[in-house]
């Protein structure tokens, strides 16, 4: 237990700071992958798992509460194709938790032009992108657009209870909005709504 009071800590924006990691990181990697000759299979290995350590300490950072460092790894990671769906995605998460909204789409975006839903894990993937879309096109007022992202994302992954709920959520407000406005025989019965 601590003694005081809490304190919250505001997050502010500083492109100076992300810059600088983001160079930090990149020359860190280039100083591992820089070839001299012709590279040998473990050294391409070598080069490929660090860009996915890379990748593993952006997400250790974003969960740690650091989404402006998380950055800076996943653009060190970018170079790893296999990576590319996750990196756009979790990319997308960090400007999303640092109030960005439109870099954060053209991320799911990219996520979603890079990623065609053909296997189960990419079909996987692909909801993901398609319900953060969704969140994004909400929080902008485009309450039909979020729609169409939330029943894309459940097509694709009917267990994807998160594109259900915030689906529902967004029948209940439309219903309470209709209500308010002495619409209420235009609001459908509760059964429909989700």
């Amino acid at each position: 237990p601590r003694d005081g009071p809490c304190r919250h800590v505001e997050l502010r924006l500083d492109e100076a700071r992300l810059a600088r990691i983001e160079a930090d990181v990149k020359r860190r990697f280039a100083e591992k992958s820089t070839p001299a000759m012709p590279l040998r299979e473990t050294r391409l290995r070598e080069m490929a798992a660090a860009g996915i350590l890379a990748f593993l300490r952006g997400n250790e950072l974003f969960d740690k509460g650091d989404p402006l460092s998380a950055l800076a790894y996943y653009e060190a990671a970018a170079a790893e194709p296999p990576l590319q769906p996750f990196i756009h995605l979790n990319r997308g998460n960090a400007y999303h938790a640092l109030w960005r909204p439109t870099e954060a789409a053209a991320c799911y975006e990219a996520c979603l032009d890079e990623n065609p839903p053909l296997k189960e894990q990419q079909r996987h993937v692909h909801s993901l992108a398609l319900l953060n879309l969704g969140t994004v096109r909400e929080a902008e007022g485009e309450l039909q657009r979020a729609m169409q992202l939330y029943s894309a994302a459940l097509a694709l992954n009917p267990r994807c209870h998160l594109a259900a709920k915030r689906r529902g959520h967004l029948h209940m407000n439309n219903a309470e909005r209709l209500k308010a406005a002495g619409v209420a025989a235009a609001v459908p019965p509760q059964h429909e709504m989700a």
